[in-house]
């Protein structure tokens, strides 16, 4: 629960939680606290982190500690951390912290390397490692690596490890080479493989090779396979061809005959889509049997609609049945109405009986509404039932910086009423609504002494809890 706290903290607490972060026993809360405190770390932080490293017992562990700091180590620690991994015996773990080291690295470090990396036995980890370590050496003898980077992946018997090697060195894949892995992917006899590949390599082609690409992709049986090379290759196309592309890639998505897949790829589609082909998308949207699939597709749409549509999107969603649903689609809406929409979208809103859905669509408005509308949502929040919603929900608002000294005033008293209903909760219930998402660590609703003093009784939980 650490990483909750982390975005909230004044930065002397930083060598509390880090402390308190390395005691957890368990690896995958000890790497979920690590990793939102990692950004915040200062060298000296880094530094001790880093020691921490070296004095755990399994070798995983130290792998994974290793992927999370990589980012944030200061130059001089770099070095340090590519030692410790060197150590390793296994080579998955080698693999995963020499990846995220590979960024960090000098030219000379990955040369140093490459003798280690080139004895890794197993081929797709020795090829990822290669992918993320030669773009850091000089220009001059990056090509006879990937050259060799790309025969060992070619030289892989199983088709699968192949496809993840292939798609591993697609991004980074110098031109010169593209159309030798461009050939390695047409021979791949599994499809979703070989769209996989495609969709990767798209980025790196010249434009010579789009036609192929686009032959072998409208060739495919499977409709999702289909539309997820179009949907990359599409965007690659010169101007003049691309529109017809979209056409064809918005047109297999729709084509998906299950619903859920095929919501899901018009979601993605959706960002990247021409205007003049969002009407086509809505009406499939608005044609979705399942609530939750249409809610998805026009949250997506609504990013990407004109204005004149996005009216239409609003009364669509004042009519579907689902609430949960209702609320998201109107909370994706709300940031892109016009402000005259606002009462609408309000009105709406304040509809809504599920409280925790209500909650939801109202913190999202919140910072669009005037101030007389704005006083009419506070209202509605003040009288929620549920104390902890009711109390997050205010948190947002407070933070809009309308009449705050009274949001700030419920705010406190609510705390303080709803600590007398905590206090016959166990520990850990306690702990969870205080560190929760949206929580009231932050500074501007209770002073540093008394966030410290809050802090300070979390942390001690923590530490006699371990489990938690």
């Amino acid at each position: 629960m650490v990483e909750a706290l982390a975005s909230r903290l004044p930065i002397e607490l930083y060598h509390i939680l880090l402390e308190t972060t390395l005691a957890m026993k368990h690896l995958g809360h000890r790497i979920a606290a690590l990793n939102a405190l990692a950004p915040r770390l200062s060298a000296e932080l880094c530094r001790v982190a880093l020691d921490t490293v070296l004095t755990v017992p399994d070798e995983r562990d130290r792998a994974w500690m290793i992927m999370v700091l990589a980012s944030y180590l200061p130059g001089g620690l770099c070095q340090r951390a590519l030692n410790i991994a060197l150590l390793m015996q296994y080579e998955e773990n080698l693999a995963k912290a020499l990846i995220a080291l590979a960024p960090r690295l000098s030219a000379e470090s990955c040369r140093v390397t490459l003798d280690t990396v080139l004895a890794i036995k197993d081929e797709r980890e020795r090829v990822r490692v290669l992918a993320a370590l030669v773009p850091q050496l000089l220009a001059e003898e990056q090509r006879q690596i990937w050259e060799q980077t790309l025969d060992i992946a070619l030289a892989i018997d199983d088709e699968w490890k192949r496809a993840d090697a292939l798609v591993a060195l697609a991004p980074r894949l110098p031109a010169g080479l593209c159309q030798r892995a461009l050939d390695a992917a047409l021979a791949v006899k599994e499809e979703w493989q070989r769209a996989r590949i495609l969709a990767t390599l798209v980025s790196r082609l010249p434009a010579e090779l789009f036609q192929e690409v686009q032959d072998s992709t409208l060739e495919m049986m499977d409709e999702q396979n289909r539309a997820e090379v179009l949907v990359t290759l599409s965007s690659r196309f010169p101007a003049e061809h691309q529109h017809m592309l979209w056409e064809r890639a918005l047109a297999t998505a729709l084509a998906i005959r299950f619903e859920q897949n095929r919501a899901k790829m018009v979601t993605e589609v959706a960002p990247q889509l021409p205007i003049e082909l969002c009407q086509d998308a809505m009406d499939a949207a608005l044609a979705m049997e399942d609530g939750q699939n249409q809610a998805e597709m026009l949250t997506a749409l609504a990013l990407r609609l004109p204005v004149r549509m996005r009216q239409r999107v609003l009364d669509v969603a004042l009519l579907i049945r689902n609430e949960g649903n209702r609320a998201r689609v109107l909370a994706s809406l709300i940031p892109h109405l016009p402000l005259d929409l606002c009462q609408k979208v309000l009105d709406a809103t304040l509809a809504i009986s599920c409280e925790v859905e209500q909650a939801m669509a109202l913190t999202t408005l919140a910072s669009r509404l005037p101030a007389e509308l704005f006083h009419s949502a506070l209202d509605t929040v003040l009288v929620i039932d549920d104390q902890e919603t009711r109390i997050q929900t205010l948190t947002t608002f407070f933070l809009v910086g309308i009449d705050q000294a009274r949001i700030l005033r419920d705010i406190r008293l609510l705390f303080l009423e709803l600590l007398q209903t905590l206090k016959h909760k166990s520990r850990k219930e306690v702990y969870r609504f205080l560190t929760k998402e949206k929580n009231l660590l932050i500074p501007d609703v209770f002073p540093p002494e008394i966030l410290i003093e809050l802090v300070s009784l979390i942390l001690e939980i923590n530490n006699e809890w371990q489990w938690l």
